[in-house]
């Protein structure tokens, strides 16, 4: 596993930029632009739903998914950071538009904030800092998902997208949290 990390690792950390400001010089295509959008909100899928599964099921292979989390983060961050700057160049796009709430665009925009947070305190240096804050901190991960899959779904003009995977994200971890407690629980008695 940790030979797969450092591979993982150096792809998010460095391939996969290179080659997305690679793409993002050699295409001015809106359609390039929204595809690593709909990358970026799947690799935050995996990462919201990820922890839930693997305590539900209980599997190896997912636990080690989510000891994965950070890297898939940051590779998460590269996908949403050229989606945004390619659509925002492609589409000649203003600050009033991104920071309209009447637009899609607005919620793509809070979650892209969410986002940069995340991506900056993805860090060892932060988790030294903040220690237990930091766990709080990345909490946002939910709403960030959330506002993430509203733009998309509002994007796509299939709003019940939102409405399925908000909801099935909402039971995961409801479930999720019934079996911690349900565990917790056992350990005091």
């Amino acid at each position: 596993m940790y030979k797969f990390r450092k591979i993982l690792q150096i792809i998010a950390y460095y391939i996969l930029p290179i080659t997305l400001l690679i793409l993002a010089f050699g295409k001015t295509e809106r359609e390039v632009f929204t595809k690593l959008g709909n990358t970026s909100l799947i690799l935050l899928s995996l990462i919201v739903f990820i922890k839930p599964l693997a305590v539900i099921f209980k599997k190896k292979f997912l636990w080690n998914i989510v000891s994965l989390r950070r890297e898939l983060g940051v590779a998460n961050f590269w996908t949403f950071f050229f989606h945004f700057t390619g659509l925002y160049y492609v589409n000649s796009l203003t600050p009033r538009a991104i920071f309209n709430p009447d637009y899609f665009i607005f919620w793509g925009a809070m979650a892209g904030i969410g986002m940069i947070i995340l991506s900056v305190s993805a860090n060892n240096f932060s988790t030294r800092l903040l220690k237990k804050n930091w766990k709080r901190l990345h909490y946002i991960t939910y709403p960030v998902f959330l506002f993430a899959l509203y733009h998309g779904s509002k994007a796509q003009d299939e709003i019940v997208n939102f409405y399925v995977g908000a909801s099935v994200f909402i039971i995961l971890k409801i479930i999720e949290f019934t079996i911690k407690h349900k565990k917790s629980k056992q350990k005091i008695t």
